[in-house]
Formats: structure tokens, C-alpha cells, sequence
């Protein structure tokens, strides 16, 4: 089995998610403040956001998948080999990939929400993208 992420790919994909949503939420220094400090001022704000929950979802995701590949990634280093997965491990990875998979979909489709219902745009989405809105809410 081939692994090739690290630590700092890991931190790197909560740091995405966490600035992003830091951002729109206006965060004092979102972008230079690491990955706890943010996430504990997002637990902070009052009312909590509603994206803290999907948030809190996809990086256990992440971090469950992450630890998946750790193990396996430990064991090659212990042992010299190359790690195989077997039927029940491939399984396992699978349900791991689904899961990371559909709650980074459930953050992103929040985020977008948000973005919208804020912005009146969506991102990235071919059959809306760059409608505005005016005041009364007519497209222009």
C-alpha cells in the first residue's frame, strides 16, 4: 500500500475548512491564527454558527480516515514492507472515504448556503452562477 500523506496534509485540510468558514464569519486574524485557535473561537461566537456542527463532522471524518492510513503507515516503517489491506480492511477504508467523503458534502452545501443567503450567490454552480439580485430580490 502506497501512503503518501503526512501530518501536515492533514493540518492543511482543517486549516482550508477552518479559514474559509473563520473568514466569513469575520474572526479576528482568520488568516494568521492556527487550526485550535480558530475552531475554539468558532465554538465561541454566540448564537453557536450553524456550520460548527458539519464543521465538527468533517474534520472527525478527516481525522478518522487520516488515522486509518497513520496505522497502516506505522506498521511499514516498523516492518520494512509494503502494508496490503485485506477484504475487511479494504471495506473499512472504503466506509472511511464515504464518510469523509459525504460530510465534507454536507459542509461545503452549508457553506454554500450561507454564502447565499448572505451574498445572494452560489459557488459553483453552472445553472445560478453570476446572478445577482437586487434590493427586492428580482434578478438583475
Amino acid at each position: 500500500m502506497k501512503i503518501f500523506i503526512s501530518e501536515t496534509d492533514r493540518q492543511d485540510a482543517h486549516r482550508i475548512a477552518l479559514k474559509n468558514i473563520a473568514g466569513f464569519y469575520a474572526i479576528p486574524n482568520w488568516n494568521t491564527e492556527n487550526n485550535a485557535i480558530l475552531y475554539q473561537r468558532l465554538k465561541e461566537l454566540t448564537p453557536p454558527p450553524p456550520i460548527l456542527k458539519p464543521l465538527t463532522e468533517y474534520l472527525n471524518a478527516y481525522d478518522d480516515w487520516f488515522k486509518f492510513y497513520k496505522d497502516k503507515k506505522d506498521i511499514e516503517i516498523t516492518t520494512g514492507k509494503e502494508y496490503e489491506l485485506n477484504e475487511e480492511e479494504r471495506i473499512e477504508l472504503t466506509g472511511l472515504i464515504q464518510q469523509r467523503e459525504n460530510k465534507r458534502k454536507e459542509l461545503q452545501n452549508m457553506f454554500d448556503k450561507l454564502q447565499f443567503d448572505r451574498f445572494k450567490r452560489f459557488r459553483g454552480l453552472e445553472n445560478v452562477e453570476g446572478l445577482a439580485w437586487d434590493e427586492s430580490g428580482v434578478p438583475i
